[in-house]
Formats: C-alpha cells, structure tokens, sequence
C-alpha cells in the first residue's frame, strides 16, 4: 500500500510539472502573440509575470501559444478540464477548445459569463470593455474588488482569464463599442458565437443587426436591474418578451430601424422592476439612466448566457432555435440584410410571440394555483389536528377554538387570489402595444418622442 501510494505521488509530481512547464512557456514566449490584436492591428498593455522555469525544460518558441508537453496526447483535454470532458465528452471538448466566442461588456452580466466560458473550455476569447472599475461596482461585478478600483476592468479580467487557463487565446480590447464598428468587428472576427452584454441602446442594436447579417449565432442580455427574485430569470427569443421595459424597447427600435421582429435570443427576467429603483445620468456613452442591481441577478444573467453558447458549441446540439422554432431566426437573419418580410410572415412571427407568452402566463398560473390550494389543504389539517387534540383533552364545547383554528383557512384565500393576479402579466397590453406600433408605423410617425417616453 506505502509503495503503491509512492508511485501515484510521483506520477501526479511529474504530471504538475509538465503543466508548470508549458504554461511557463507560454507566459514568457507567447506573450507578444496573445497582446496583439488580430482584429484592430494594435498591441494591449496586458503584462505577463516573468516564468522562474529554466529555457531547457521549455518546447521550442516555434510550437506557439498552444504549445504543450510533448509526452501529452494532442487530442487530450488538460488535467482541470477532467471533469468537463466526463460531462461532455472528449468531442465536445475539441469543439470548445477550438471555438472562439466574442463577449461585449465586462459588468456584472460579461464579467461572469466571460469566466464561465473560460472555465467551460472555451479555447479562444475576445473581450471589450472601455470601462474602469467603480466603488460601486463591487456589489455585483466579478472583477470589481478593493484592490482594483480604477483599473480598466478588461486589464483585470485578462489576468485573471489568463491565471485560469494559461493556454487560452485571449484578445483584449479597451474600448467603448461604437455602432460604426460593429459591422466590421463581426465581419472580420470569425467569432462562433456572441454575448451582447452592452447596456446601452444603440451599440446594442447595431452589433444584434451585424451578428444577424453574418449569420453568427448571438445571445443578448436584456434589463437585469431593478429585479431579485432568480427565478424568474429565462432563455427566450426576441419576439417572446412581455414584462421587461429594456426588451421591449430593443424590440421597438430593432422592428423600426432594421425590420427585425425575431431571430436573438434574449436572457431576461420575468419579474416587473422596482419603477423605484431608477436613477438619471448625464446621457454620456449612450447611457440615460439606470437601474439598482443586487449581487446575484447579474451573475445569473451571465451563467445563462455562457451556458447556452457551452451547450451549443460543446454539445453540437440547437437548444434555442430547434427545427420548429427556425422561422423566427429565418426573419432575423433575412430582415438584418435587407430582405422585406412579407406582411403575412409578420403576423405569423407576431402571433406565435403572443402564443408562446400566453402558453408561460397559463403555467405560471396553474403554478399559482397549486400552491395555493396546497396552503388551504395545510390550513385545514392543522385546523383539524388542533380541533381534535383540544376535544381530547376536554370536554368542553370547542366551537370558539374550531372556529378560531379556522381563521387560517378564510385568510388563505384572498392571499392565494392575490398573488394569483400579481403572478399573471398582462398579456392584453403587449397586443396593444403591437397594435399601436402597426398604426404608428403605417402612419410614418416620428420615432423620436416615441423612443424617449418609452425609455424613461
């Protein structure tokens, strides 16, 4: 047994080694190779720790940023990633290492579902940001710490995406994104997937039309402040949102600057905002006003986001947009480029919005109502086990104690009726709003006051 525990000691010695060595190359020989920008030609000031390992255990510079150690299988996922390639797979590893996802926005949304990637085996990340960190920010931001206020929120999630997987191809870039830019960016990249993490209006409408028009898959996070119940928190498409003010107002000025009605798949809440909770700015970088966010809806928008791009890439399997659902993403797609959709396809894509919103209000409902009749049935047993208990013990008349056990009883029912109505959206306002939309449109209304009272 000594001897038998010596020899696995020794092995997993010689295994941390080989994984120090490579990454020790990679930090000191690839360092130029992951600063430099393949998209904009420029070099980002993201500095590597010098390696202590000596130049002779290290692979020749010329085996690159992926360079490993030659007594490792090629096709053999690193010792962290175990686990993942037991979930899914030796196949569904190489298509994540080899996949290259495209996340915009390192807040409390990006920063978390960037990790997440990483951590899933995502083999090549590009991320933007022109940000710095905030005091405020560390109550929901995963860069965000005591020790790192003020630094650009890209420099930190690249050192700390780098600690996680030396190998990873990472692009970094400081910068506000601009809606001249995403055409290009989106064009050039040869992303696999996007996660559109932008809180501001226009640069999220311009990069959702580019990533439609190249026929890249993308996922887009809608409004997460203002809310704290997670779960509430869904994967749905564009035209299947109903109770966030931020969706709808994408899906407004996506239908009337680029004629897109679907085809973006949105992680959003349920859950109303608190109308209490919004705070004005200056209008600088496209931002008017904000919401109060808790610690943990944002990190939840993430983890949906990165969950589904890791179940499409790694699991070569649609979840979003199955073979009955390939219409709405059809629209999308031919809308971003131009095509004008027929009248009758409008209906239909409108109509199966209202439907899908209908077919969740009903669950929700008989949800509601189960719940509720499971407290009246609770209410009733204790009111009988108490009834029963004080005849027991007296033999006294116990009609004031039957009817006093009763009081849960009566008092369950118009809080079931309530939180009944308050679990039901109000799907009649969402037909309205299409309908004025239609009229607005048809009578070529300005947008302008339009697109401001509905985002205050």
């Amino acid at each position: 047994g000594a001897f038998f525990a010596y020899t696995r000691w020794m092995a997993y010695r010689q295994e941390l080694e080989d994984e120090q060595s490579a990454a020790g190359h990679y930090m000191n020989t690839a360092a130029e190779d992951r600063n430099y920008d393949t998209i904009t030609g420029r070099k980002h000031m993201i500095k590597s720790k010098p390696s202590t390992t000596p130049s002779s255990a290290m692979p020749p510079a010329s085996a690159g940023a992926n360079a490993v150690d030659s007594s490792r299988d090629q096709n053999e996922s690193p010792h962290w990633l175990g686990r993942t390639e037991l979930l899914i797979g030796k196949d569904g590893m190489r298509e994540l290492s080899a996949s290259h996802v495209l996340v915009v926005g390192l807040g409390g949304v990006g920063s978390f579902a960037a990790e997440f990637l990483v951590r899933g085996g995502v083999g090549e990340l590009t991320i933007i940001d022109g940000d710095d960190i905030d005091p405020t920010n560390r109550n929901r931001q995963l860069p965000a710490l005591v020790s790192t206020e003020r630094r650009l929120k890209t420099t930190v999630m690249a050192e700390r995406l780098m600690d996680i997987n030396p190998a990873l191809i990472l692009h970094a870039k400081v910068q506000f994104m601009e809606c001249d830019e995403c055409d290009g960016l989106v064009e050039m990249g040869g992303f696999d997937y996007i996660i559109d993490c932008i809180d501001s209006l226009q640069p999220k409408l311009h990069l959702i039309k580019a990533a439609l028009a190249h026929n890249t898959p993308i996922v887009s996070s809608m409004g997460a402040g203002g809310k704290i119940d997670p779960a509430k928190v869904v994967l749905c498409d564009l035209s299947e949102t109903d109770t966030d003010p931020f969706a709808a107002f994408i899906r407004q000025r996506l239908r009337r600057q680029f004629g897109i009605l679907s085809g973006v798949a949105c992680v959003l809440s349920l859950e109303k905002p608190n109308p209490l909770s919004v705070k004005t700015t200056d209008g600088s970088n496209y931002k008017r006003s904000f919401y109060g966010t808790s610690s943990y809806i944002p990190c939840l928008f993430g983890l949906h986001a990165a969950s589904l791009v890791i179940r499409e890439l790694g699991c070569s399997k649609k979840i979003m947009y199955t073979k009955s659902r390939r219409p709405l993403l059809k629209q999308g797609r031919a809308a971003a480029k131009g095509t004008v959709v027929p009248e009758e396809e409008a209906k239909e894509i409108k109509r199966e919005g209202h439907n899908a919103i209908a077919h969740r209000e009903a669950r929700e409902k008989s949800q509601v109502k189960s719940a509720s009749r499971k407290a009246k049935w609770e209410a009733k047993q204790e009111a009988k086990n108490t009834t029963h208990t004080n005849v027991t013990h007296t033999n006294v008349t116990q009609t004031p104690q039957t009817s006093a056990s009763n009081e849960p009883v009566a008092a369950a029912a118009p809080a079931a009726a309530e939180e009944e109505a308050a679990a039901t959206p109000p799907k009649a306002a969402r037909e309205q709003e299409d309908k004025s939309q239609d009229e607005q449109d048809s009578t070529g209304s300005a947008a302008g006051p339009v697109e401001e009272a509905t985002h205050k």
